[in-house]
């Protein structure tokens, strides 16, 4: 098993990566990381690649957003297998890391192959949801320009808004697409509070309408 140097060492050499005050800086990586760690407890999992896999989930969701690559899952488990390469991580445990992040974008084909791979799924899924994922996807909203809600006074209007994106993002991806039953009672009751809070969020729009 890596010691905490290992990660405190891959930390430091990641974070160039990241740009914080988006919807996923570093913080985001952070909270997936803890959630990896509390998902893992009491299962029988590499937590060596639970670790790493949380930690580099994300390492090229930054070239995505600037238009640079396409996915960010598969430039990301490529980026990841050179960054472990260089800190000597075991050779069979990069394969099951580059696996976990490849397997971990919701637009994916792929499905998670491994207990570990299913882990950093719900990790990251659960920071979707609640009030750290309404605050989430109103940065969204605002890193891709879209409007709180569609104008009804022009006729020219973006296809997406912010409201679309809690609905299309956020509600779809609830608790039905969650691996692990611990996850799963988690998200009920923030799928719950995201749902009712987009409840009321339309409820005063139309009031002021």
């Amino acid at each position: 098993m890596k010691n905490k140097e290992f990660f405190d060492k891959l930390i430091e050499k990641i974070q160039p990566f990241f740009r914080e005050g988006t919807s996923h800086g570093f913080s985001h990586t952070e909270r997936v990381f803890n959630n990896a760690l509390m998902l893992s407890k009491e299962e029988d999992v590499d937590i060596d690649v639970v670790k790493a896999s949380s930690l580099l989930h994300d390492i090229a969701r930054m070239k995505e957003d600037c238009g640079e690559i396409k996915c960010h899952a598969k430039e990301g488990a490529e980026m990841a297998e050179k960054i472990l390469k260089e800190l000597n991580f075991p050779e069979d445990k990069i394969k099951k890391v580059v696996d976990c992040i490849f397997t971990h974008r919701y637009s994916n084909d792929a499905k998670p192959s491994s207990k570990e791979a299913e882990i950093l799924w719900d990790s990251d899924k659960l920071d979707l949801l609640g009030t750290i994922g309404i605050g989430r996807t109103f940065i969204r909203g605002c890193e891709r320009k879209e409007p709180m809600q569609h104008s009804n006074l022009k006729k020219d209007i973006s296809k997406d808004d912010v409201i679309n994106r809690f609905k299309n993002k956020l509600l779809i991806r609830g608790k039905g697409y969650l691996y692990s039953t611990k996850a799963k009672k988690i998200a009920e009751e923030r799928y719950e509070y995201t749902k009712k809070f987009v409840e009321l969020l339309e409820k005063e729009i139309k009031e002021e309408q």
